[in-house]
């Protein structure tokens, strides 16, 4: 279907930057730098919108429903994390979800920033701010890693329905910038349960 039916509507900002959740395992938050997000405007749509052509899933344990692109993989992580992989590119969207989480999630990034530092060569912190997403208290972490490869990561942290939530694109530095109005349909897909 081309759409899910829902009377709550989006805000949905076009940041030419970050993304959302976790690096492997729930990554906590690091200092204000210099975030790259940038807001073109909210635009209202309907909450859970697929864009045309898109694949609908459900979380198994019913946290959350979303959509994906025709074509990318949905590989289940944990019982709390799928990540929706595209295999051209190697970009993915990761989802991942708390029953516990904490009061406020730039927070929350900011105590996760230390250890996913220790733990990753070449980490290059971009920032980490609140920002608009949906009536939801959110925030955004983004940051640049890798020995190897760069890899560009964007995680929006958000608490809905009781539940915390990261949203994370984890892309390599010459793919972020294509995959971003693709992040912007995964959120607009996003219905918390």
């Amino acid at each position: 279907p081309a759409r899910r039916s829902s009377s709550a509507k989006v805000s949905v900002s076009r940041p030419a930057g970050p993304g959302w959740s976790s690096a492997g395992e729930s990554p906590r938050p690091m200092r204000m730098l210099r975030c790259t997000a940038r807001s073109a405007g909210p635009t209202t749509v309907p909450a859970g919108t697929l864009p045309a052509g898109w694949s609908s899933y459900a979380d198994p344990s019913g946290a959350y429903t979303i959509g994906h692109p025709p074509g990318w993989e949905v590989q289940p992580v944990a019982a709390n994390r799928t990540d929706f992989r595209d295999p051209a590119t190697g970009a993915f969207v990761r989802v991942e979800w708390t029953d516990t989480p904490g009061a406020d999630a730039a927070g929350a990034w900011r105590e996760a920033e230390p250890g996913f530092r220790s733990r990753n060569a070449n980490y290059e912190p971009l920032g980490i701010a609140e920002v608009p997403y949906r009536d939801y208290p959110a925030a955004m972490w983004e940051f640049r890693y890798g020995s190897r490869e760069t890899l560009h990561t964007g995680n929006l942290g958000f608490i809905a329905a009781g539940r915390g939530y990261a949203l994370m694109l984890r892309a390599p530095e010459s793919e972020w910038t294509a995959v971003q109005p693709t992040f912007e349909q995964f959120k607009q897909a996003f219905l918390p349960a």
